[in-house]
């Protein structure tokens, strides 16, 4: 599937508001003074974090970490999955979301770099949901 067939496919979907999502964007630790990691601009992170219903429906909880490669320009050249949930739909769910995610850019002595940053998105179905 191609990336643009991919977020139109995935790109559109909210997390529903009956699960629980928890996010966190970790910071790499970089060596040298005056950086500062990429991170996820709040306006786009975790708004538009997946969690698909057949996902929901059949009970799979997990987390997704990705490596992912920031632009200068605060978008998404690159990413690798380092740790899969176990289940491809929430593997993939995450990959479209984190895709169409902004970011600020590194920053090393004040200037705008590229550089890798991971990213962890976590499924987890309410306490309510599981015993439905």
């Amino acid at each position: 599937m191609s990336f643009c067939t991919f977020r139109r496919r995935f790109g559109a979907l909210l997390v529903s508001g009956a699960f629980v999502l928890a996010l966190s964007s970790f910071a790499a630790a970089k060596a040298g003074e005056g950086y500062a990691a990429p991170r996820a601009e709040s306006s786009t992170a975790g708004v538009m974090v997946q969690y698909p219903e057949d996902a929901q429906r059949i009970g799979e909880e997990g987390s997704v970490v990705m490596n992912v490669y920031v632009t200068t320009s605060g978008r998404v050249a690159d990413l690798k999955l380092m740790q899969s949930s176990g289940f491809d739909r929430l593997d993939n769910a995450a990959i479209g979301s984190v895709l169409s995610w902004r970011f600020q850019p590194a920053q090393q002595d004040g200037k705008a770099v590229a550089a890798w940053t991971p990213i962890k998105i976590d499924y987890k179905l309410r306490e309510s949901a599981r015993n439905e």
